[in-house]
């Protein structure tokens, strides 16, 4: 059983805020109207009164876009190479980088499918999310120029 916190004065002006909107928790999206503690009852995550912009802060993603997808994008022209050209590569390097680059395709799924959460963990950790996907980009280019030239 879990333990409710005493109700202070943000958590009275949260209640008041609650009391009559539909208000969805950000954690599970429960709706939150005529809640009684600062506590999603669905998720039991405790809950506070915040001022948040409109636009959410959406650099960081588009860094991750640009990567995965133009990963990705590569990933689907060597295959359609590949698949024109008699099959894949028999250089053992060049198929290497040729599944370097398949593997990036759930990467860019990811991208899409986890936007939402991605988009509201903290900003450092988008931006270190974001600088992996492009590192990891960079390599599978340079590794590709590197081995198939």
């Amino acid at each position: 059983m879990t333990t409710v916190p005493p109700v202070r004065s943000e958590s009275k002006l949260l209640l008041e805020f609650v009391r009559s909107q539909d208000v969805t928790c950000p954690l599970c999206n429960y709706n939150l109207r005529a809640l009684t503690v600062p506590r999603c009852p669905e998720c039991g995550r405790l809950l506070k009164l915040t001022v948040g912009t409109v636009e959410p802060f959406l650099a960081a993603w588009i860094l991750l876009a640009i990567a995965a997808f133009g990963s990705s994008g590569i990933a689907i022209l060597l295959d359609l190479f590949s698949l024109f050209k008699g099959g894949h590569p028999k250089d053992f390097m060049a198929t290497c980088a040729l599944y370097s680059f398949n593997l990036s395709v759930p990467l860019a799924l990811g991208a899409v499918c986890f936007r939402r959460q991605f988009l509201r963990s903290h900003t450092s950790i988008q931006w270190l999310i974001a600088a992996a996907a492009l590192l990891l980009t960079a390599g599978q280019i340079g590794g590709f120029i590197y081995f198939v030239r």
